[in-house]
């Protein structure tokens, strides 16, 4: 067995014209969800006075206070806080645009400079009595400012609990690299090639724990052109920008950093030094998305790169890439960067099947590199387009960073258990009224995973798991026979499967040996419940002694020498020592690969609970599942998070697997949530 943890997040769109619809009322949603709009709306323009908001150039450290609550398709009602892409058009003078609701703060959303044509960025911004603030600040002078909306988050509480819904805050600086901020971060240029793993959480507002974080990176004084990346320092590096910059180029980027204890790693890539700034505006809860719209974290996965010629489209799929799943996904955040673009202009993202809007995601130059990150509405086979507004041929890279799934996943029922047996001797009699007790508790489970420990290496019995304490075959059999007689006399009617793992000495013990002995010597000895069913389970893992080939000769042994047709094990494995992310490759460590622990766990006469302590674990189920086909049977999950504090809880375990198998395959995945705990 296993452990460890993991966690949950958030996105973006300039153009012509002006829309000023009547918004309809919005659906009573969960505070904190998101919604996404089923027409991206432009809901100011100072050029034109789009949505009846504010009209004219915004001068230096003035501000508009434009109204968005029912302007264009942005419902009057049920909107905490709305999803923006930001644009400053036309500036005369350096500066930056600070967004906000309620409280002023005291950090920017979007860096430009003097003579810029426009440049963008996304923003999430709270509603005040329907209203937004934007003001133009540290400039010597105007700017033309437009604001498009791609959706909102609900308003209402957002739930303390529940994984992926948005909190916002009032944004605050916690890293600045010139001072090293008001929080104890790095302080100093971030040389060539370094990188900070600075807190993000536990003040102003944020809490010690939260999955991810909505914020602003900015970055100050390059002397080299080069980018920001991010990424959970416990996890892999995927070496993926979020940020691009020029030397000398002051420029800022809407992001959302996944966490792990309240931290994420920022590196400047390029062959200079440079100063950054990290500003939060909100979090969202650690876990797997359970309730619809909640937002779900991936690790950024490179998912396209195209070329798009002059004023065309681009079709861009997301669907099973990165963790999104293959369908029931109702937006996606990406990053898109635009490269080696032959003229200037805009990119659009909206919805692939529905109609071009007139707001865009992106302003780019002649030449230059730009990214921006944007939550964008896909269709159900989880498509979105892209539009090169430019005159000139470009490059376009997508990643894909997290999703917001269209569907729910309810928590599953207190139906099945399971237990680390180390509370027995090898002594029949004790052991009786300790099992027939633990049998008579578990009698409302419809699924019980009894795991006994490594059979010994003499071939008389077993060894408790983690004690090595002794028992023989006959002495084990008595003990589990006095928990099934129990456990049936207590009404209990479902399967109980009894484990073993793939630890000692298997030249000493033969697989084949070990494979009979468990079937003939244990379970075929064991007392069924009336109505139910008695099955082998099988712990066997890459980190533990056998090899790959010997696994499967055990399971072979044991499915041989067990009667009729119907199942017979569980296999219950980790796939420990096998990669981490989203990747076909299917070697692991110590030999074995996904393509032969599909075939363990697979078969007509075999189900799988995997163990999914951690997140990375459901991927590398999910991956296992894909590899063979999609075949598995996955009975549900099995968790540790009683025994192992800071792990998935057995609600949160299954939602992880169903959340990773449905990006790879349709296999179903079972209702069992069992949270296996040491019974002594």
């Amino acid at each position: 067995m296993h452990r460890v943890m993991r966690a949950a997040l958030v996105a973006g769109l300039v153009g012509s014209g002006a829309l000023a619809l009547a918004a309809p009322a919005s659906a009573v949603t969960p505070g904190g969800t998101y919604v996404a709009l089923g027409a991206q709306s432009r809901v100011v323009d100072t050029r034109t006075g789009a949505g009846g908001n504010h009209k004219g150039a915004v001068g230096a450290g003035r501000g508009i206070n434009p109204l968005i609550a029912g302007v264009g398709h942005v419902p009057a009602t049920g909107v905490g806080a709305v999803v923006v892409t930001l644009t400053a058009v036309a500036p005369t003078g350096n500066g930056g645009l600070m967004a906000y609701g309620a409280t002023r703060p005291s950090t920017t959303n979007l860096q430009f400079a003097a003579g810029q044509a426009a440049v963008s960025d996304t923003a999430v911004v709270p509603l005040s009595r329907g209203r937004i603030n934007i003001v133009n600040v540290s400039s010597s002078g105007s700017v033309q400012i437009v604001v498009d909306v791609s959706g909102y988050y609900a308003s209402g509480a957002a739930s303390a609990a529940d994984p992926g819904v948005f909190h916002s805050v009032t944004p605050t600086r916690f890293v600045d690299t010139r001072t090293g901020g008001a929080y104890g971060n790095h302080k100093g240029a971030l040389p060539a090639g370094a990188g900070i793993t600075p807190t993000l959480a536990g003040h102003a507002g944020v809490p010690p724990g939260p999955g991810a974080v909505a914020v602003t990176i900015t970055v100050l004084s390059p002397t080299k052109a080069g980018s920001i990346i991010a990424y959970r320092p416990d996890e892999p590096r995927q070496n993926l920008p979020l940020v691009h910059f020029a030397a000398g180029q002051r420029v800022s980027a809407f992001a959302v950093l996944r966490l792990s204890g309240g931290k994420a790693t920022l590196v400047n890539t390029s062959g200079g030094t440079v100063h950054v700034l990290v500003d939060v505006a909100g979090y969202y809860n650690i876990g797997f998305a359970q309730t619809a719209k909640a937002f779900q974290t991936v690790i950024q996965t490179r998912v396209q790169t195209s070329t798009v010629a002059a004023n065309a489209n681009l079709a861009v799929s997301v669907a099973g890439k990165g963790g999104v799943p293959l369908s029931q996904a109702a937006a996606a955040l990406v990053t898109l960067h635009v490269t080696s673009p032959t003229r200037g202009g805009g990119l659009q993202a909206w919805k692939y099947g529905t109609t071009r809007p007139i707001t865009t995601v992106l302003q780019f130059k002649a030449g230059q590199t730009t990214s921006n990150v944007v939550l964008v509405p896909v269709s159900s086979n989880g498509r979105f387009a892209v539009h090169n507004s430019s005159g000139g041929r470009l490059t376009v890279v997508v990643d894909v960073d997290g999703y917001v799934p269209s569907t729910a996943i309810a928590n599953p029922p207190a139906t099945a258990t399971a237990r680390y047996v180390r509370n027995i001797t090898d002594s029949a009699t004790a052991n009786a009224a300790v099992m027939a007790g633990e049998g008579t508790a578990d009698a409302s489970k419809t699924f019980v995973l009894l795991h006994i420990g490594a059979q010994l290496n003499d071939g008389t019995g077993v060894a408790l798991s983690a004690i090595d304490r002794r028992i023989t075959y006959g002495n084990l059999v008595a003990a589990l026979n006095a928990y099934l007689d129990a456990y049936a006399a207590a009404g209990g009617h479902g399967t109980v499967a009894v484990g073993t793992n793939n630890s000692g000495n298997w030249s000493q013990y033969p697989a084949a040996a070990r494979g009979a002995d468990w079937a003939t010597k244990v379970i075929g000895q064991l007392h069924v419940p009336s109505g139910g069913s008695v099955v082998g389970a099988a712990d066997f893992e890459a980190g533990f002694a056998s090899t790959e080939p010997e696994a499967a000769s055990w399971k072979a042994s044991f499915l041989s020498h067990m009667p009729g047709t119907g199942q017979a094990l569980v296999f219950i494995g980790s796939a420990d020592f096998c990669p981490k992310t989203w990747t076909k490759a299917a070697a692991c460590n110590f030999g074995w690969t996904y393509q032969n622990l599909y075939k363990l766990a697979g078969g007509s006469r075999t189900t799988v609970l995997p163990q999914i302590y951690v997140g990375y674990m459901a991927t590398e189920w999910a991956e296992i599942d894909a590899t063979g086909g999609g075949g598995l049977r996955f009975l549900g999950s099995l968790t540790e998070s009683q025994d192992v504090p800071g792990t998935l809880s057995p609600a949160q375990g299954r939602t992880a697997l169903i959340r990773a198998v449905s990006s790879v395959t349709a296999t179903p995945v079972g209702s069992a949530a069992a949270d296996i705990h040491a019974d002594s």
